[in-house]
């Protein structure tokens, strides 16, 4: 392990919360491309390119734009086109990656033995709804998860917490009852803001500090270090 114990964080939890993409599967979406047409909606709107980026995530382009608009007094109508025209933009590359998409290794036995250990496990992702029950059912998932809260189904989506406090009331846990694991920054964030413990995982590339710095309790490499640590829980709970 590389911070910390996942043993202790253990104690009194009943559930698992976990990222999708890049924490339990490798999506392959073409980001820069997604972006790019993306900042070519925002733009046509009105927003200026100027305040979009390449370099930022679609989530932040998109929240500068809609206080852009809103700042110019724009009708209603005009916020809600241009969300529902960046929507089916991202939905577009979202379903060309999941033709690609497989789990990371590992990633299966950890929710089957956490499944097998009594905990109930969640999903709150930035993927679209439909987009991950299709994977679901082509990974044979459906019946792994107990709930899964995707993008459209908050209205104010990671990093705030009320994507992530939504998923807990769903499962009918505590903050204090849940275990957040997740391999962006976003995800430990929201964690943090909603007083859960969060685990980061490096299996998309950033890095501990990253990590450590937006709140981990713990950072392990990818998902499949939380097996043997529950292997070694069950043995001595035996």
């Amino acid at each position: 392990m590389i911070n910390g114990s996942l043993n202790s964080l253990l104690n009194g939890k009943k559930a698992f919360i976990f990222d999708w993409d890049g924490t339990i599967v490798y999506f392959k979406i073409d980001v820069i491309s997604a972006r790019r047409e993306v900042i070519g909606i925002l733009v046509k709107y009105g927003v200026p390119e100027s305040i979009l980026s390449l370099d930022q995530p679609i989530l932040k382009m998109v929240g500068k734009a809609v206080s852009y608009i809103q700042s110019q007094g724009s009708q209603k109508f005009i916020l809600e086109k241009m969300l529902e025209e960046v929507d089916e933009a991202v939905e577009k590359y979202e379903v060309e990656a999941a033709s690609k998409t497989s789990l990371i290794p590992g990633a299966i036995e950890v929710l089957q033995m956490l499944k097998s250990k009594g905990f109930k496990i969640g999903v709150f992702t930035l993927n679209k709804n439909s987009v991950v029950s299709s994977l679901l059912k082509r990974l044979g998932m459906n019946t792994i998860f107990d709930v899964v809260v995707a993008r459209d189904d908050t209205t104010r989506p990671k990093p705030d917490p009320e994507h992530l406090i939504k998923t807990l009331s769903l499962l009918g846990v505590t903050a204090e009852e849940a275990i957040v694991v997740g391999d962006h920054p976003y995800d430990i964030s929201s964690a943090r803001s909603a007083g859960v413990k969060a685990i980061g995982v490096l299996s998309s590339g950033h890095t501990v500090e990253e990590l450590k710095s937006a709140g981990a309790d713990l950072v392990l490499k990818d998902i499949s270090l939380i097996l043997p640590e529950l292997k070694v829980e069950k043995a001595e709970g035996d």
